[in-house]
């Protein structure tokens, strides 16, 4: 199973959630919701495994994405996670506070 985590971080200034992973290379997203951040993710994540890791659409190991929140932003629960073409599933998680 190929196993990859999305650090995300809140910018109360800006207002705006960032997304970087130490796994996934080239991946830097900004949005200004949750659910938002959760389909760019859905969109450019699939992109990046192939083109950056040479992860095949028809891998035969499963891919889960891990998505790791901050704690107590709005909006971190009850999000519906969507299955993609390459198989992903998602989970997310809070950061420990």
């Amino acid at each position: 199973m190929n196993q990859f985590t999305i650090n995300v971080e809140y910018y109360a200034d800006t207002g705006v959630y960032v997304a970087t992973s130490d796994d996934i290379p080239g991946l830097t997203l900004e949005t200004e919701t949750v659910t938002g951040l959760v389909k760019a993710i859905d969109d450019v994540v699939p992109r990046l495994l192939l083109n950056n890791l040479k992860i095949p659409e028809d891998a035969d190991s499963e891919v889960v994405v891990n998505v790791s929140l901050p704690p107590g932003r709005p909006g971190r629960s009850n999000i519906p996670l969507p299955i993609n073409k390459l198989g992903l599933e998602y989970s997310l998680a809070a950061i420990a506070a």
